[in-house]
């Protein structure tokens, strides 16, 4: 998890640091089309990335719940949506099995520890 984690904050710093130096109108020439196809790049990396990441915070979570750690289970849970909503750009009812699975998870996880 950590190693994952790790990965999305690398992806994240390189679109940073490409962010600013295009501001400062000091990023590397490169033709158009060239810069396009880095940006495009970097993005998908960053996706892959959290992607992986979310994947792991929601099985992270399943495992905390069947431990009967509910709120470390809902906390992994909280963090999965948010990096599938926030890097991933991927939401809950529109058609993302994984996304609709960490949703489900997080209901049934508050449903079994209101329960108790």
């Amino acid at each position: 998890l950590a190693s994952a984690r790790d990965r999305v904050g690398r992806a994240r710093l390189a679109i940073e640091n490409r962010a600013y130096l295009l501001a400062r109108n000091s990023a590397p020439s490169l033709p158009e089309v060239d810069q396009e196809a880095y940006d495009v790049r970097l993005r998908s990396r960053l996706e892959s990335a959290a992607s992986d990441a979310a994947d792991l915070l929601n099985n992270a979570g399943v495992v905390r719940e069947s431990c009967g750690r509910h709120s470390e289970a809902e906390s992994c849970f909280r963090e999965a949506l948010d990096v599938y909503r926030s890097e991933c750009r991927r939401h809950e009812g529109s058609g993302d099995d994984d996304v609709d699975r960490t949703v489900d998870n997080l209901v049934r996880g508050g449903i079994a520890s209101r329960s108790e």
